[in-house]
């Protein structure tokens, strides 16, 4: 299944209550813009330097 179809499902699961953060660390920015088009916009990272070089390529308002 793709990226968009996993966080849509997921997304049908959870209760309205709950914010999905999808844990991005070690993908590249393209996987991030597929997951952001499909309404994603919490993300997590491990590692402040991939974070500030895939922030540059990415939307302003992910989380």
């Amino acid at each position: 299944m793709s990226i968009a179809g996993n966080i849509t499902e997921l997304k049908k699961s959870l209760p309205q209550e709950v914010t999905l953060v999808a844990v991005s660390k070690f993908h590249p920015a393209e996987a991030l813009q597929e997951a952001y088009n499909a309404g994603q916009r919490v993300f997590g990272e491990s590692r402040a330097q991939e974070l500030t070089s895939k922030q540059k390529v990415l939307p302003e308002d992910i989380e």
